[in-house]
């Protein structure tokens, strides 16, 4: 009996003493790119989303942005010369150098008979503009700062009017950073607006967009198929899709429209790549 009581008593203190031994953390596992990113875009959606309705309320959004262009306008700048020193000196944007930053959309002006001005548009930067490429420091306009998506996939400039320009976003190749519908100005650049009918999820992910020269707007989506507008953006009637010409899917990457036969040629994507 005292034999059995001495192995139970060593049993114990054996085992008070595993429990007394601190243990060791363990090594957190290391999230994959998408993770991390899917997390960003949750915690981004979570603190900017209407606690109501649980949407971002974009029209909040630009109206504090221009709420706060007014402020900043009616600042009277004191004391700046035309000088190069520290106390007024030129910035240029130059960065992030922490995330991608690849230039997607390209549009040489139709209306600079030199084709020397060029728009541009970033993944994640939104819309450059320089009057003269051929210069060898470019000086390069920021325009559409207040888009509720920087994700810039593609111009479209009008045949008939050089002063209209369409815009659309989202990055469908990586879902990196989501798409706001499309833009369009009527005045070179000077103001925008988003077409009201082109706020919907069809429009998130935005890989082209052409205008004919009979004015009809195509519209080539990740998830909707190609698109057209009749009536300058008020509507949509899909013509390339699933159940529509043979097409697999909705997802058209790209298209290209001969002028010579009329003839538009389609490029259908396939998951996975």
């Amino acid at each position: 009996m005292q034999k059995i009581s001495t192995v139970l008593a060593l049993i114990l203190i054996g085992s008070a003493a595993a429990w007394f031994i601190p243990r060791q953390p363990e090594a957190p596992r290391k999230m994959s790119k998408k993770e991390r990113i899917d997390g960003a875009i949750e915690y981004t959606k979570f603190t900017s989303s209407d606690v109501e309705t649980g949407e971002v309320p974009f029209d909040k959004l630009l109206a504090a942005i221009e709420e706060g262009r007014s402020r900043l306008a009616d600042i009277q700048p004191q004391g700046r010369s035309n000088g190069r020193s520290l106390s007024d000196a030129v910035w240029r944007t130059r960065g992030p150098v922490n995330r991608g930053g690849r230039t997607r959309a390209i549009l040489i002006d139709e209306k600079d008979p030199n084709r020397n001005r060029i728009w541009v548009g970033g993944v994640s930067g939104g819309i450059w503009r320089t009057e003269d490429i051929t210069q060898s420091d470019p000086q390069w306009e920021q325009l559409g700062d207040y888009f509720p998506s920087l994700s810039i996939s593609h111009f479209a400039q009008d045949p008939n009017n050089l002063n209209t320009i369409y815009v659309s976003t989202g990055e469908s190749y990586t879902n990196d950073v989501p798409g706001a519908g499309i833009w369009r100005t009527l005045d070179d650049g000077v103001t925008w607006e988003r077409l009201a009918s082109a706020q919907t999820a069809t429009f998130n992910s935005v890989n082209e967009i052409y205008v004919h020269t009979n004015g009809d707007i195509y519209v080539a989506t990740s998830s909707g198929g190609l698109i057209r507008s009749i009536d300058n953006g008020e509507s949509w009637l899909k013509v390339l899709g699933v159940s529509l010409s043979g097409a697999s899917n909705d997802n058209i990457h790209d298209f290209y429209f001969h002028e010579v036969n009329q003839t538009f040629l389609c490029i259908q994507r396939k998951f996975p790549f």
